[in-house]
Formats: structure tokens, C-alpha cells, sequence
């Protein structure tokens, strides 16, 4: 979480002295995974520059339509999985991304409740058998 704070007020320290800012509101496009990170910040950004941040949050598919449509931002801190979209990939500058951040997945049963088979994508619910100790795989998702 530290390492999140930290790159994040680094992006807004390069941004904030490596080019003249004429907009008095900055437009972050951001996953929703990062909403506690944003809060801690963006209100000492905003006493210390004198700009105002709108944040959008959203998951992957509403950050690409976001970027998509037209309307201008100034920073995206966003999944991995925006910059694979070619349409959402074009409205930013080009070059390198940096990943600054990784988000973990889990499942959770209910006590006592039977345990999905989650080995593969290919069964849903309750369709296939419960998988054998040998037989499970873990799996870990990861964003940026």
C-alpha cells in the first residue's frame, strides 16, 4: 500500500513540475482498486498545487469505454489489461508503461457450503466435479 502512495505522489510530483499546467481541474482515470489511495492523497495534492483532481474510478471495461469517449484526461493510473485495448492504448502518450501496483484475488465459501471447482475457467457454478487434491491448481490474478 505504501509503495502505491509513494509512486502515485511521484506521478503527480513529475507531473506537477515536468510541464506548465494551465488547467485549474486534472482528470485521473483510475481502477477502482485504487480508490483508498487516491483519497490519502488527492487532498494534500489539491492544498499544495492549487489544482483540483476529478478521479474516475472504474473496472477495466468502463475505464476503456472512459477513454474511448472523447472526453480529455490528464493521467491514467489504470489495469494492465486497458493498455491491451488498441482503442483505449491510443488516447494515451505513447511509450513504456510502469506498473506501481498489483491486486490480488480471492474466493471465499461459505461455511459448511461445498467448495467450486475453480481449477479451470472452463467450470462454471457447479457443471463439472469437484476437483481432487492432486488435481487443483492455484492461481493467482494479478493487475496493475
Amino acid at each position: 500500500m505504501r509503495k502505491a502512495i509513494a509512486a502515485a505522489a511521484s506521478i503527480f510530483l513529475l507531473m506537477f513540475f515536468s510541464a506548465p499546467l494551465h488547467a485549474a481541474e486534472l482528470r485521473v482515470l483510475a481502477g477502482g482498486a485504487m480508490t483508498s489511495v487516491w483519497g490519502q492523497i488527492k487532498s494534500r495534492f489539491e492544498l499544495t498545487s492549487g489544482h483540483k483532481l476529478d478521479i474516475f474510478f472504474g473496472t477495466t471495461p468502463n475505464l476503456i469505454k472512459e477513454a474511448t469517449a472523447g472526453k480529455p484526461f490528464d493521467l491514467g493510473v489504470v489495469p494492465v489489461d486497458v493498455m491491451q485495448d488498441a482503442a483505449a492504448r491510443g488516447r494515451f502518450a505513447a511509450g513504456p508503461t510502469v506498473d506501481i501496483a498489483r491486486v490480488g484475488l480471492g474466493v471465499a465459501v461459505r461455511a459448511g457450503a461445498a467448495k467450486p471447482n475453480i481449477s479451470t475457467t472452463s467450470c462454471p457454478s457447479s457443471s463439472c466435479p469437484a476437483p481432487t487434491p492432486t488435481s487443483t491448481t492455484s492461481r493467482r490474478a494479478s493487475s496493475t
